[in-house]
């Protein structure tokens, strides 16, 4: 099936060709040529193919398929692009996509590649405010938009990868502080005598940034400007005069300044437009007027895997904690996270955690919509057959709900950038449960018919009960059995008969679920886009939870856990940190395993870092979900406490003990002679070599304990006589 980001290559040509977009309509597919957007600076605008000639192409000797993989800084988020100092790319990048923004709209990109252009649009912006004069311009900044994912991230001048990452910042202002610019080391060339930029000026930066926002004062470049003087470059002294103590404010020599446009400069690169339009219009204004909104029509759902929609509930029932079984211990109530099929209901993802509703519980969801559900049961012991629940593809389009605590928003470009390519994400108001009806109305199946009646939950819960948290009998691993079952059910069981249309009504097609989606899957879909178990790392990388972690000599440490790969060692990430300190690095983790981390490589690479185990046996972590590890982390809190409590009461305990025993060899000796003599006592060998003789006596009398015949055998039969045991 034509999909975006399809790559159809053939390496001794020399050609390497990428889907960029698609017209289901018409079955027309807009074509990047690959080797010339790698090689030129300019980007060409793709080229239109019919769906049957690409087939054609792709199915010519020596050409190949498989998905395109776009430069890993496409996926990468602002964090990571501003902790690993790429600002001045996101500050380009935003330049471009602002020129563009009003352009690149779903609706335009159809118009430029498959209708009739967008030439009136860009010549409004030429003849109103717009920043070129000449459409080429323009076009450039699309072209290259499209070719490279449709998404913001695409417009990153990659190229500079490696261009003035080795310029030296000063930790602090000195002589080798030399000043950026034209105007030379030593401001030769300019009016302005200012300093240059050191480290710790870019952590005052940020600290500005805070003192401001705590004051409520607008973010502009002249507050920021007058804030960092007056946090930063003010000098107040108290003088004695005539008339009493005066207090005296001045400034900083010019020579130790900044000047106004370094920091404006600063300014700009230590924040967004978005945290900018936040400050001066309030969050609520933000959402209402700036914020990027996308219609959530069902209209336009072609088939099953098209969309899916993506929620989560707060389910009604206390979970068992698992290592701790004196007693009905609570680890509080879980979440359950669902992604329902809109066209078919089939519910093809799951998740339980013990946090959110958030984007990284709906990333563990997608993550299992995108997997293998035989596995996935068995590893909960439940038996399944491939064709009871066969769904394990990726989707177009994605509705999730557009609030701040549960929002995929800040990833949908790298959704669209990456192997899974999610072409939309549909944003919904927060608390607007009906426009994802149909993954609400499945909570409300599962909370009655999974949770309701058994111990712990609240349904039945009244004031004079004992409190449900007290009766908590589910374990997690149960209550994910139960759930697959549910789901099970429902996928082979409900009636969705108001969802057949006249082919499948007059082929007497099934009318669960599940066989909507068989029946629809491959003549709607062409087979929808089932993952492989061999691409699976890059099909669930994007929705995986971004982590820091902390290099240090011994390992990398995550939440005060050790985790090791031979890479880190091939890398010399060790030796760095030994001899230099440690160092942060950006990682992913799924929630479902504190077991391992993730870390890609600039090539894109995938490895994985395993925790460090101090015995031969698995580490007391190994395979258990994250939320089980945070609630036995905070159990060993209290654990270690209370061993201190002990060792404190059993230290007093042991050194009055000692002290008896101090006492009584004192009181043996009271009556013994002193002395004076300063030279080492004479008989101590001959007293030590008696000593030892009684040891090995003793140890043979115990041994003799152990046998037949006693100790009054052992005497008697033993050739020594009597006097030998005399001292």
């Amino acid at each position: 099936m034509i999909h975006v980001n399809m790559h159809i290559f053939n390496k001794p040509l020399n050609v390497s060709l990428r889907v960029c977009a698609i017209n289901t309509r018409d079955s027309l597919a807009a074509v990047a040529d690959m080797t010339w957007a790698k090689e030129s600076a300019n980007a060409r605008k793709p080229k239109i193919y019919k769906f049957d000639d690409l087939y054609k192409l792709a199915e010519q000797n020596g050409y190949e398929v498989e998905d395109y993989k776009l430069p890993v800084e496409m996926g990468y988020s602002e964090d990571r692009l501003i902790r690993e100092k790429k600002q001045h790319w996101i500050k380009k990048r935003d330049a471009r996509f602002e020129v563009v923004e009003s352009l690149v709209s779903t609706t335009n990109i159809e118009l430029y590649l498959f209708g009739d252009g967008i030439g009136i649009q860009i010549r409004e912006l030429i003849n109103s405010t717009g920043p070129y004069k000449t459409a080429g311009a323009y076009y450039n900044i699309i072209n290259r938009y499209i070719v490279w994912g449709c998404n913001k991230n695409a417009l990153l001048p990659v190229g500079l990868k490696n261009v003035g990452s080795n310029y030296f910042w000063p930790e602090e202002h000195g002589p080798e502080n030399v000043k950026r610019g034209c105007g030379k080391s030593d401001n030769s060339k300019t009016d302005s005598k200012s300093r240059g930029v050191t480290k710790q000026d870019k952590r005052n930066f940020l600290t500005t940034i805070k003192l401001l926002k705590k004051e409520k004062i607008k973010l502009t470049p002249a507050n920021f400007d007058i804030g960092y003087r007056k946090y930063f470059e003010k000098i107040t002294e108290y003088i004695e005069t005539p008339y009493g103590t005066r207090k005296h404010v001045s400034t900083v020599d010019e020579e130790d300044q900044l000047s106004e446009s370094q920091l404006s400069y600063h300014f700009n690169l230590s924040l967004s437009m978005k945290d900018k339009l936040k400050n001066w219009h309030g969050h609520v204004t933000y959402e209402k007027d700036y914020a990027d909104r996308q219609g959530i029509s069902r209209d336009g759902v072609i088939g099953p895997s098209f969309r899916y929609e993506i929620d989560a509930t707060v389910l009604d029932i206390y979970v068992r904690y698992p290592y701790d079984t004196t007693g009905r211990f609570s680890m509080g109530r879980p979440v359950l996270y669902l992604v329902i099929d809109v066209y078919s209901t089939v519910v093809v993802g799951m998740y339980i955690g013990f946090h959110g509703p958030d984007w990284t519980g709906a990333s563990e969801a997608m993550i299992n919509a995108f997997s293998n559900k035989v596995e996935f049961a068995a590893r909960y012991s439940i038996e399944l057959k491939d064709e009871d629940w066969p769904c394990h593809h990726i989707c177009y389009e994605l509705t999730v709900d557009n609030g701040v605590e549960y929002s995929l928003g800040h990833m949908s470009g790298v959704l669209k950038s990456s192997v899974a390519a999610i072409e939309t994400v549909n944003y919904v108001a927060v608390f607007r449960g009906d426009c994802k009806g149909i993954v609400e109305r499945k909570f409300g199946v599962i909370a009655n018919e999974v949770v309701k009646h058994e111990p712990g939950n609240l349904k039945d819960f009244k004031r004079e009960d004992i409190h449900p948290s007290n009766e908590s009998l589910w374990d997690i691993k149960s209550l994910y059995a139960a759930i697959i079952l549910e789901i099970k059910y429902h996928n082979n069981n409900a009636d969705r008969l108001h969802l057949h249309d006249f082919r499948m009504a007059s082929e007497l097609h099934g009318i669960t679920p599940l066989d909507i989606w068989k029946s629809n899957i491959d003549e709607e879909m062409n087979g929808g886009r089932p993952t492989v178990p061999e691409r699976m790392s890059d099909y669930i990388w994007p929705f995986m939870a971004e982590i820091v972690v902390t290099v240090r000599g011994d390992g990398v440490y995550y939440k005060r856990e050790a985790y090791h790969s031979d890479y880190a060692k091939q890398a010399n990430w060790y030796t760095k940190a030994k001899l230099e300190g440690a160092f942060p690095a950006t990682f992913r983790r799924t929630l479902a395993s504190a077991s391992f981390i993730i870390y890609q490589t600039t090539d894109g690479e995938y490895v994985l870092f395993f925790l460090k185990s101090s015995t031969n046996k698995p580490h007391r972590f190994s395979n258990q979900p994250w939320e089980v590890v945070e609630h036995r982390k905070s159990q060993e809190k209290s654990i270690r406490n209370r061993l201190k409590v002990m060792q404190r009461l059993e230290k007093l305990k042991k050194d009055s003990e000692v002290d008896d025993l101090r006492d009584l060899n004192l009181k043996q000796i009271e009556e013994a002679l002193k002395t004076t003599t300063k030279a080492p006592q004479k008989g101590v060998k001959e007293r030590r070599a008696e000593q030892g003789e009684i040891d090995k006596l003793n140890i043979a009398i115990q041994i003799a304990e152990q046998f037949s015949g006693g100790i009054t055998e052992f005497i008697a039969n033993d050739s020594m006589d009597e006097d030998d045991y005399e001292f």
